[in-house]
Formats: C-alpha cells, structure tokens, sequence
C-alpha cells in the first residue's frame, strides 16, 4: 500500500504490502519505476537581443523554459499562464548538452532558465541569468518645417525618432536617395537626433527619404550600451513629400514681336520668353531691349504670360528710331524681380541674346513736322472762280486718309476766314490744300493771310509710314 500519514492511498494491482498487524511496510511494485527526481536548469549568463538566442542545458531530457523573472513560478502551468513575450522554449533532446533557445519576441528584462522532465518534474531556477536587451532602431523619421520643395542651398531639417536615448560621438550623417548627405546637429542623449540638409546642385529626388541601404555614416550606442541598428537608417521615406529639384530653369526661347514691322510713338513691342520648366514671378522683372540706339526696358505682363511663356511689353515714345530694322537684346536681359521654379531655383538668364537679323521691326519713334506753309494764287489779283493755293510741306512722307473727314487750312480772305480744303500730295512730302474765290470774297489791301495752327484734320488724318500723327503746329503767315 502506498500511504501518506497513516492513510491508504492506493493498492496497485501488481503490488504487495510486507507489513505486519496492520503496519506500513515496503511497497513492492511490479514492473513500475518511480521518478520523483527534479532536473537541473543552467545557462551561461549574458546580454542579448531578442533576434539571438542562448545556449541552454538541462540535466535531464524534456523542455526547457526562458521566464522572465517577474513572473512567480510555482509550476509549469504557471508559466505557460504569463504572457508570450515573457517566457520562450525549447525540447531538450539530450541531458548535459547545449541546446539554443531563441529569444524571439521576448521583452527587455532579466530571465532564469526552467527545465521539466519527462516525468513532469520542474527544476528549481538557473543559478544564472540573461539579460534581453534589445538594440534600439529608429522608430521614425520626420521632415521639418517645409514647403514641399527644396532647391539648391536650401535647408531642411530631418527628426529621427529612436526607440531609447542615445550616446552620439563623432558626427554621424545620413545618406539620401537625392546623393546629398544629411548631416547630424543635435539630440546626444536624447531619444530624437536632429539632422541637417542642404542640396547641392545636381542632387535631385521626386520625394526625399534614406537611401537604400547603409543610409548611417557611424556607430550610435543606446544609453543601454546596445549599439543602434543601423540598418534601421535606411530606406525611410517620411510621412509627407518633399521634392529635391535643384536644376536652374533656363531660357530656352525669346522672340521679339510688334504691332506691325513699322513701329511708331503708342505702339507696342512685345518680348516673349518661353522656360525649360513651369516658373513663378513675384515683382515686375523687366526685359531690356536695343531700339536702335536707345536701350529700352520691356516690362514684364502677368495677364498675357503663362508658366512656362513669359511675356513683356514696351511701348514706343517719341525719339525712338530703328531705320535699319531689327530690336536686339543681348545676354542676361531679364532683371528686377525674382523668377523661379516650384522649387525655388532661380531662372538663367544667360540665353536671352536676341540678333539683329531675328527680326525685321522698324521704330520710328519721331513724328512728322511742318516744315513750311506757301500760299500761292492762280495770278496775283483773284477774281470769282479762281484758285488759292495753299501748300503744307512736311518733315517726312505723310499719308492722308479722308474716310473720317477731310482736312482744311484756314486762311484770311479780307478779313474773312475761309478753309482750304485738302485736294492732293498724299504719299508725299508737300500737301495741296485748295480755296475757291466766291462772290463777295474781297482783298483790296492785297496779301492772304493765316492764324498759326491753322491746319485742322477735321477727322481726317495725316501720318507718316509709320504711323505718327502729323503734328499740326503751324506759324502764322504775316501778309507781304
């Protein structure tokens, strides 16, 4: 009989009891062995991550146990009860023998090695411990404050986010996938390092982040002593997007146009420049141009522009002149104002050179005068019928247009103001403008005068090829 303080548990079949009157005596079982025997849990101690794994023995085969030392073990249901990240196993398939038992998953924390054998006896704790200290990564990386473009020499800061503070020696930098280099300023001893970048030309990324691989120049140490993961560096694209463009916009056309390819005082010449890329303007820049022997500037027209087509007009003033044909410009003719791309790069100016052969434009910026007024009869004593003449010679070829109206020269006849009307030398440098003696008209003194100014175009116009208006101004004709 098998008893625990005088009472019988129980009587295996196969077993028999020698005691005598009633007393307990040896059990004798029949091909029954019993194992009330606890193994032994031993590991080396030691600092790992939870990606390692531990050597672990057992001095009799079964299943070892890592638990973290804040679960209370009192049996094995005890441990398999705790959390999965504190406890991992493993089979023993040999006593005495090393056996690697991973780590995977397990929190930071101190752990003792437990062992159940086969019979289900469990070991008291590993005399030694192992310490799951994770190497700290990088948990996040953020851009700061930014426009969501950088050009060549702007900066932008990068907030890397670790999982524990960090000791930082020496200056670390980041490699990006635009080939610039970030480079470390501030957070030693902190859990968020700050980095620095600036663009230099020809770097270039539709959105900045890492680059792929080996983003970290050098070892960062946890205040924990574990080495940061550099591979947690690499390939980080932050939330948001910053576009790394530091290729300068150029001039890739300009044309020079006019009103017409005679140009005169009011009309307008326009300068187009068309861009490689999609630009903004702040200001009124301005397009210097060459009429002749005056440097002119041509403004720049927002309402007439597009994007990538810039547009700039100037208006012809009296005493510009071009006879030879062709407004030029030479190179870097925008200036004032700022041009740039969405990225803040500045345009280049340099192929803005216009030849004088690109275009054909005359500027006649000079208005035609009245050189002289004669007036002249059919003889020198009038009678009804007979003519006055009157003749307006001018600076330069005029053109007269009569559709509005024709144009007159008054004159004094006796006293009496009458008008000259316009009869023939349109195209030419002398006007006839022409009086008809009525009845009534009387001169007895002898000698036709005039007012000054007394050319009226009534309507009309005169002008030259140009375009200019005749100015009218005349001098009075005294009599004699």
């Amino acid at each position: 009989l098998i008893t625990a303080s005088g009472q019988t548990l129980f009587a295996p079949a196969n077993s028999t009891d020698t005691g005598v009157g009633g007393k307990d005596g040896t059990l004798v079982l029949t091909g029954i062995t019993t194992d009330l025997a606890r193994p032994t849990a031993s590991l080396t101690s030691a600092v790992i991550a939870n990606t390692s794994s531990v050597n672990v023995q057992s001095s009799e085969t079964g299943t070892a146990y890592l638990v973290n030392t804040s679960v209370t073990v009192s049996n094995l249901a005890s441990i398999t009860a705790a959390p999965d990240s504190q406890w991992n196993s493993v089979t023993i398939s040999s006593a005495n023998v090393n056996t690697s038992l991973a780590a995977t998953g397990l929190a930071d924390g101190t752990y003792r090695l437990y062992t159940v054998d086969a019979a289900g006896n469990l070991s008291a704790p590993s005399t030694n411990t192992v310490t799951i200290n994770s190497a700290p990564t990088v948990s996040s990386i953020a851009y700061g404050t930014n426009d969501g473009n950088l050009a060549a020499g702007e900066m932008i800061t990068l907030i890397v986010s670790l999982t524990e503070a960090v000791n930082v020696t020496g200056t670390p930098s980041l490699a990006l996938n635009s080939g610039g280099t970030a480079t470390y300023t501030s957070g030693a001893g902190t859990s968020q390092l700050t980095f620095t970048y600036t663009p230099a030309a020809g770097e270039s990324a539709a959105d900045l982040s890492t680059a792929t691989t080996a983003a970290l120049s050098c070892t960062i140490t946890g205040v924990s002593g574990r080495v940061v993961t550099a591979s947690s560096f690499d390939n980080i694209n932050p939330s948001g997007s910053v576009a790394v463009d530091t290729s300068a916009p150029s001039v890739t056309s300009v044309t020079i146009s006019g009103t017409d390819s005679n140009l005169a005082v009011g009309e307008v010449v326009t300068v187009t420049v068309g861009t490689s890329e999609a630009v903004s303007v702040t200001g009124t820049p301005s397009f210097a141009i060459a009429v002749g022997s005056n440097n002119r500037n041509a403004a720049y027209v927002a309402g007439a522009s597009t994007s990538t087509s810039l547009v700039f007009r100037y208006t012809i003033v009296s005493g510009d002149s071009d006879s030879t044909g062709g407004i030029t410009a030479g190179a870097n003719a925008i200036s004032g104002g700022t041009i740039t791309d969405a990225a803040g790069n500045s345009l280049n100016t340099l192929n803005t050179t216009v030849s004088s052969g690109a275009n054909a434009i005359v500027v006649d910026g000079n208005a035609p005068i009245v050189n002289s007024v004669v007036i002249t009869g059919s003889d020198s004593n009038l009678a009804v019928g007979e003519k006055i003449s009157v003749t307006v010679n001018t600076s330069e070829s005029v053109n007269v247009v009569t559709t509005g109206g024709t144009p007159f020269f008054n004159i004094d006849v006796g006293g009496t103001t009458k008008q000259a009307a316009y009869v023939s030398g349109t195209g030419s440098l002398a006007l006839i403008f022409e009086y008809t003696i009525a009845s009534g008209d009387s001169d007895a003194s002898g000698g036709i005068t005039a007012l000054a100014n007394a050319l009226n175009l009534n309507s009309g116009t005169i002008r030259d090829a140009a375009g200019n208006n005749l100015n009218t101004s005349t001098s009075a004709i005294t009599a004699g």
